[in-house]
Formats: C-alpha cells, structure tokens, sequence
C-alpha cells in the first residue's frame, strides 16, 4: 500500500528535532576555544535558548496562520514538500516561494555547519585525550594550526 501525501509529509520533515537544540549545545563543545570561557558561555547558551526559542515560536505562528487550506496546501499540494506549497500561497508567487525555500534550505545547512563544527572540535578532544580508536591520527594538527 503506498504512503499518501500526509504520512509522506511527516516522515520528511524538512528541519529535524534535534537542530533546534544545537543553539545551545554547540558553544559547550566550543568552549576550549573562548576566552574567559566559564563567563562567557553560559551566557551564550542562555542568550542562544532565548532567541531561538522566540524566533522559532514566531516562525510557527507565522506558518501555521499562512496554511488557509489544510487539504490543499498539504494532503493535496503539487510539490512533494508542503512548506513549498504553503510559501507560494502566502507570498503569491513562484519566484517569491523559490526564494523563501531557498533561504530555508541555507539556514537548514548554517544549522549543520554547527553540528559540524561541534563534532569535529569534540572528536578533536576525545582524540588529544586518547579516548578514541586511531587517536593519532585524529589530534594531528596541520602546519596551519588547524585539526586534521
């Protein structure tokens, strides 16, 4: 039996759970690298949870008001994601839609850089700590004076 356009809509979810959190996880992992560290991060964290938090809540009322027709704009959309759809009814154009996704995807990567560079500078410590399989290979610090 084949999926319908809903159960396809929420096993796809164009933003995971888990990068909402990443905001405030990140500066944990990063904090080896900030001056006057034990003042500053927490701050930051704190700072991170606030803004995410309120943008993030604004962002879903701003989405969830634009959806005017539930069974057009999601069960029965043309596009594969429902967000695509639900941007062109609220802006009323194509390239307007074209331009919204396409800032929702560069924001969706800017959130997976931090993923990244929160596991790589972790990796990092594990390895200079000696706590990982091929840690040698993994603290290995180039001539630049970056990890490898």
């Amino acid at each position: 039996m084949p999926l319908d356009r809903l159960e396809v809509s929420r096993t796809h979810k164009p933003q995971p759970p888990s990068l909402t959190s990443q905001g405030s996880d990140a500066p944990a992992h990063l904090a080896e690298e900030v001056a006057n560290a034990s003042y500053v991060v927490p701050r930051v964290m704190l700072a991170t949870v606030l803004l995410n938090g309120a943008m993030g809540l604004i962002s879903i009322i701003t989405f969830v008001l634009c959806i005017t027709d539930y069974d057009a704009m999601v069960v029965n959309n043309p596009s594969f994601y429902p967000y695509i759809s639900i941007f062109q009814k609220a802006i009323g154009s194509d390239v307007g839609a074209t331009l919204m996704t396409t800032l929702f995807i560069l924001l969706n990567f800017c959130a997976c850089l931090s993923v990244l560079a929160a596991a790589s500078r972790q990796i990092f410590s594990f390895a200079r700590d000696k706590g990982l399989p091929f840690s040698g290979w993994f603290r290995q610090v180039s001539f630049l004076r970056r990890p490898m």
